[in-house]
């Protein structure tokens, strides 16, 4: 029955009132249950958090950036061995772990920066996104003891180990005690005063003398440099059949080819890092040290240099000890032998040998004028070759004037660029690999030098020749100022062929320049097998500026391509030193700062270089003033001098000294905007394609370096091309390449101020400069 006065109707929604209140109370009581259970998990986690979101940046600095990806805009710069919190990780398109600032990072909160440059404060550093290696078996003690090589040879475990040949590298060999033949590697100038704890480089020979049918034998280096940045991204070093090497050292003289050598296959290779032992005196790993290149802030100033003076006093690291361990099964050919790398060997007998085919060929040539000749000679009397080609028609076969040595300058030389003053010195900035700086050096005094300066151009012997091609602009390409960045050489014979080919294309690159070519500015590092340094333990590209009175006496080719660059006076359009690099990945130039643009701007040549190469990525160029900071480089020596950039603003005709970096292992994967490529890269275009987009991030391989040197031929012909058409007497012409790069680029630099002027902040908001920072002042 229904209740006294209530209709049907009024029972049901009395029912339905009393369910959708009882509902109501489970849900209230389930959400006070549910926020009860996370306030515990959040307490339980909060003192874990302290620590566990702390990471201390790497010596060197890193780079901080508005967005994920590498393209973004720069924020600055956090100071090495600063203390970071860490809010988020992620992996990126280009296969790349970076991990975004919090809070606690001041104006640099929600920045990203690499994952790798950070280490965890208070535990293992542990990348979550990526499988851990499979990690060899590290002995405590070894079963036997080092077989020190003598005269470049040595036995271990029934493997006959030789370096003894040129650019090899091979300190000794011995048995580990899990019965795991070891090697170690020689460091630069190992054993002399001024040793350097660069040992990134190997290149030796093994035998197999044991029983046949023994099967693979597991080999170990044991090596002082991590090279991380190159290892975690899948690189591996190269073997080959001993059976391939040549007697007549001429494995690259065709300018193409791999000479047998490959990769290490995948399966085979093992790698893992060595933690550096904990420093007793380290911070409190719960504050947060986050400190900016160029803030003013007198507790961030007070803290570096604490960091500076701890450095000091800090114990240096016993250089035996090793950072890194390569592993991998060596299988051995019908020959028995094998030949490994840690890139593609290109020692000086295999440029000698290239040389003297490219001579034998070219040298009576009736369209190519091809001349070799002594630029100087090295420390250990190496010849330093400079290669000259050009048209036959147009040259005039007179001898040229030889070359003058330079003045000595001053170090506190000013010099003008874009109407902004620069001041010189002679610190060193970043360096390719990653070192951030140079190794505690011996006192000049005990380094070696020459008794008397070297010839320069000594084939030159006429001191009233002239001009060896009136009315043609000069290019001045060198190369291998750091022994180990064989993949510089490759780019070199890359440039070489496109230069002597056949065709409309090969003789208008020959009719556009005079092109001066020196293949080796460090012929003592590369017969030696160091990976930088050269034969007084000198890193030559920290030697350019200031030039000191003796420069030749220490560092001849160094002096003497400077000599080569100012010699070309006017006639100059660009400069260009190739290097490798193990940290950032693809290919990219390096060039001076140039704040106004315009017609000439720097960039105009990584945007053609772009354009004609898929390996080249606009994203990692950097043509910042950060990257002036480094005096003694060749490029920015050059700007310093007046020879290329650091004309008076509007000189004509406009000359740009560049470095070109390629890396030693593989590019990124490519982005999704399109927009952050220069107008007609090939890279964004392959991108866009499914099957073409994977070759973008594919291992490089010496044609890939040989495709970057061909593309730095055509990006200058096409500055040709640009500077001939700007001179016509015409009113107008059409639109070409370089006109859609400059207003590209003038876009992406208006971008980019108005982007800066939303950070900064404004001018009743701005801090007032500390007062013990205006005193020091």
């Amino acid at each position: 029955g229904l209740a006294a006065g209530q209709s049907q109707s009024q029972r049901r929604k009395a029912r339905r009132d009393r369910g959708s209140a009882g509902r109501r109370e489970a849900d209230r009581r389930w959400t006070r249950q549910l926020s009860r259970a996370k306030l515990q998990k959040a307490h339980s986690c909060a003192h874990a958090m302290a620590t566990d979101d702390l990471y201390r940046v790497s010596k060197a600095g890193a780079t901080v950036r508005e967005g994920v990806e590498l393209s973004s805009p720069k924020l600055g710069r956090v100071v090495g061995r600063s203390v970071v919190g860490v809010v988020q990780t992620k992996t990126t398109a280009d296969g790349v772990c970076r991990a975004r600032l919090d809070d606690r990072c001041g104006r640099l909160a929600g920045g990203w920066v690499s994952r790798w440059v950070l280490k965890r404060v208070g535990g293992d550093d542990v990348d979550e996104t990526a499988p851990p290696p499979p990690a060899p078996v590290v002995a405590a003690a070894p079963a036997e003891p080092w077989t020190l090589a003598k005269d470049g040879k040595c036995e271990a475990g029934g493997l006959r180990f030789s370096g003894d040949f040129c650019s090899g590298n091979l300190a000794g060999a011995r048995v580990g005690a899990d019965g795991v033949v070891e090697v170690a590697a020689r460091r630069d100038n190992q054993g002399a005063a001024w040793e350097s704890r660069h040992s990134a480089w190997l290149y030796f020979r093994v035998e197999d003398a044991r029983p046949p049918g023994s099967g693979p034998v597991v080999l170990r280096v044991r090596s002082a440099a991590r090279q991380g940045a190159l290892y975690r991204h899948g690189y591996r070093p190269v073997e080959r059949d001993g059976a391939r090497r040549r007697a007549d050292h001429g494995d690259w003289a065709a300018l193409s080819g791999d000479a047998g050598w490959r990769r290490v296959d995948a399966a085979r290779f093992r790698y893992v890092e060595i933690p550096d032992a904990p420093s007793d005196d380290d911070d409190d790993p719960t504050t947060v040290h986050c400190v900016v290149e160029g803030d003013d802030d007198a507790a961030g100033a007070a803290w570096v240099a604490k960091q500076k003076e701890k450095k000091k006093t800090k114990k240096k690291r016993d250089p035996d000890a090793p950072r890194s361990l390569l592993e991998w099964d060596a299988v051995f050919p019908a020959s028995r032998a094998l030949e490994f790398a840690f890139c593609y060997p290109y020692g000086v007998a295999e440029i000698t040998a290239t040389l003297d085919a490219l001579e034998n060929a070219y040298a009576d040539d009736d369209e190519i004028l091809f001349r070799r000749e002594r630029l100087t000679t090295s420390l250990e009397h190496r010849p330093v070759d400079l290669i000259t080609i050009t048209a036959r028609q147009g040259s005039n076969d007179s001898k040229e004037r030889p070359l003058e040595w330079a003045a000595p300058a001053k170090s506190g030389e000013m010099a003008r660029a874009g109407g902004s003053a620069w001041v010189v010195d002679a610190v060193p900035g970043d360096s390719s690999d990653g070192s951030g700086g140079s190794d505690d050096e011996a006192p000049e005094a005990k380094k070696p030098s020459l008794a008397a300066a070297p010839a320069l151009t000594p084939a030159r012997t006429s001191s009233e020749g002239g001009e060896l091609a009136p009315g043609r602009r000069e290019v001045v390409v060198s190369a291998r100022v750091h022994p180990g960045e064989t993949p510089a050489q490759f780019v070199v014979d890359g440039l070489l062929a496109a230069l002597l080919q056949r065709g409309p294309v090969g003789a208008a690159l020959r009719e556009a320049y005079v092109w001066r070519v020196v293949p080796c500015l460090n012929p003592d590092g590369v017969a030696r097998g160091h990976y930088r340094k050269d034969a007084r333990g000198d890193d030559q590209n920290r030697c350019y500026w200031p030039p000191p009175a003796t420069q030749h006496l220490s560092h001849p080719a160094q002096a003497a391509l400077l000599a080569l660059g100012r010699a070309a006076g006017d006639r100059l359009r660009a400069c260009v030193d190739v290097h490798a690099h193990a940290n950032t990945r693809g290919c990219f130039v390096f060039g001076n700062h140039a704040p106004l643009g315009g017609d000439d701007a720097p960039e105009l040549l990584a945007c053609r270089l772009a354009a004609h190469s898929r390996h080249v990525e606009y994203g990692a160029c950097d043509f910042s003033r950060r990257k002036m900071a480094n005096s003694g480089a060749a490029r920015v020596a050059m700007h310093h001098l007046g020879v290329a950039d650091g004309r008076p603003r509007g000189a004509e005709p406009p000359a740009h000294a560049y470095t070109l970096e390629c890396n030693y292992n593989s590019g990124t994967k490519p982005g999704k905007d399109a927009s952050l490529e220069p107008p007609g890269a090939v890279r964004a275009a392959w991108a866009a394609c499914s099957y073409l987009a994977p070759l973008l991030s594919a291992p490089y391989d010496p044609d890939a370096w040989r495709d970057v040197g061909r593309a730095l031929a055509m990006a200058l012909l096409d500055l040709a091309a640009d500077d001939a058409a700007r001179g016509l007497s015409v009113p107008t012409r059409g639109a070409s390449a370089l006109d859609e790069a400059r207003a590209w680029l003038e876009t992406r630099r208006s971008t980019e101020l108005e982007k800066r002027k939303q950070r900064r902040p404004k001018k009743g908001l701005r801090k007032k400069k500390p007062a013990a920072l205006r005193e020091g002042n």
